[in-house]
């Protein structure tokens, strides 16, 4: 569990940098052609889909979690002392808090898609500023 957590942990703080590096890098140039704009756009996607890809998943194990409760619950009882149980025992899993963390935190798909809306607002910017430069050196 813990190597699994250091290695997300890991890839997603390589690629941001790696993001930022080639944005820089692009923004930078004085001389740009649409051909080097495009094959720079296009080397950053692999990382960014696997990172996202990657952080989606691992928050699906989260979103798993949270509708056991629900299914625990759904158990048919006969007993009057069987449902007390029962009742403990979906009360016992809901206040475990299961899912998947990083560095203590909850990884759920709500921040996951927080995280793809920052990141597809940064990269629909830095590609209209990226046309604007180019079309204005034209």
């Amino acid at each position: 569990h813990g190597y699994l957590e250091g290695s997300i942990l890991a890839l997603q703080t390589s690629v941001l940098p790696a993001v930022l590096l080639t944005a820089m890098h692009l923004l930078s140039h004085k001389s740009l052609t649409c051909d080097s704009c495009v094959q720079c756009i296009f080397g950053m996607l692999p990382p960014v889909v696997l990172a996202l890809y990657t952080l989606f998943r691992t928050a699906a194990v989260t979103e798993k979690c949270i509708h056991v409760p629900a299914f625990v619950n759904s158990w048919v009882s006969d007993g009057s002392a069987l449902e007390q149980k029962h009742h403990l025992f979906v009360q016992y899993i809901r206040n475990s808090s299961a899912g998947f963390y990083i560095k203590g935190l909850r990884l759920t798909s709500f921040m996951v898609l927080k995280v793809t809306y920052f990141l597809c607002t940064l990269g629909f910017s830095l590609v209209v500023t990226i046309i604007r430069r180019t079309v204005d050196h034209e």
